[in-house]
């Protein structure tokens, strides 16, 4: 598990308990690297730039990064058991890929390109995906740097491939001229309700749940807090630090579910902060930039929730107070939910 982050953690524990319900051993198979195509970009420090009005939170960010890294490699060593190991020369009777950005082959990444995330899985007997994605890849870029017939031929070796978007579809279908199915992602599949634990706050709040300090636009910042104030709300940031953000708090993956349970809104720019805000019925709104356009849109356009895109800070109060129909958002979510429990039925019976 070279993902540390509360995303990857929730759809691999509910992925698990899926399996376990229905009478599976789950091991968790690290990815193996393969050969690096495109590097990790240089990794600059300019110390003099360093010092402005932010110098303490990012002696903050410092900080909440390394208890962030400890609660995170916690809760993977406990809820998902990533330690336990496969007896020698046993074989796994079914290895499911993904989900998320599996197939997201050009992107930077320490592993580089591996053939065995489309497919080459040692030690398998039967190897298929579920919600796979290929985020930011595409046909075109999978060309440029030549690896199209390796990831073809890889993908020969999956006995099903579910993906979890229409742009992962297509790459699929012309790699291998098969429809794949398609998937909603697997944290909508599970109850957490037993492992979140009670949450109190002071007050009522919006949660912001975004990306490491990626909210930055001064006008983004200056529109979230005016909405807060005109709301009586205070604003939380849980697990990833925003600089301008007085409240930043380290928490567990069910923490952070605790804090969306109880949040009076939400405004984020990630997928799962998308998903877990749908899950819990939240009032919420979503940040949209060109490098999470195509990924969120999708996901937004499959639930009936496009309206909820913040394309402008100016748009911030009037998306964060317009109604949403849950029981249409939760009658499609049910609907999606059941297609995955038929396919998990499936391949859980594959020979």
């Amino acid at each position: 598990m070279k993902i540390l982050n509360y995303g990857s953690f929730l759809q691999a524990f509910s992925l698990k308990m899926q399996f376990e319900q229905r009478g599976h051993e789950v091991f968790f198979i690290d990815i193996k690297p393969g050969r690096k195509i495109v590097n990790l970009p240089p990794n600059k420090i300019n110390l003099l730039s360093k010092f402005d009005k932010y110098v303490f939170k990012r002696i903050e960010n410092y900080i909440l990064s390394k208890k962030m890294k400890r609660i995170h490699i916690d809760d993977y060593t406990k809820y998902l058991e990533i330690n336990k190991k496969l007896s020698e020369g046993e074989k796994y009777d079914l290895v499911v890929i993904g989900s998320d950005e599996v197939f997201n082959a050009t992107q930077p990444s320490s592993w580089g390109f591996t053939t065995q995330l489309f497919g080459c899985v040692e030690n398998a007997k039967k190897v298929v995906t579920y919600a796979a994605s290929c985020g930011q890849t595409t046909y075109e870029s999978i060309e440029k740097y030549g690896i199209t017939q390796d990831i073809a031929k890889s993908m020969k070796n999956f006995s099903s491939i579910s993906v979890r978007d229409f742009n992962t579809y297509d790459f699929v279908k012309k790699l291998t001229g098969k429809e794949p199915y398609i998937h909603v992602d697997p944290v909508f599949l599970s109850d957490y309700d037993m492992y979140i634990p009670a949450i109190k706050t002071k007050k009522p709040y919006i949660l912001i749940y975004a990306y490491p300090n990626r909210i930055s636009d001064e006008k983004d910042i200056a529109a979230i807090k005016k909405f807060a104030n005109k709301q009586n709300l205070q604003i939380l940031c849980i697990g990833m630090q925003q600089r301008w953000c007085s409240n930043n708090k380290p928490a567990t993956a069910f923490e952070l579910l605790g804090y969306f349970k109880n949040a009076d809104y939400v405004i984020t720019d990630t997928f799962h902060g998308t998903v877990f805000s749908i899950k819990y019925n939240k009032k919420f709104g979503v940040l949209i930039r060109e490098s999470n356009r195509n990924k969120l849109s999708g996901l937004l356009n499959q639930f009936g929730l496009m309206d909820r895109c913040i394309n402008d800070a100016e748009d911030i109060g009037s998306v964060m107070t317009s109604p949403i129909n849950y029981k249409t958002v939760n009658l499609c979510v049910e609907q999606e939910k059941e297609k995955s429990y038929r396919y998990l039925n499936d391949i859980s019976q594959l020979e």
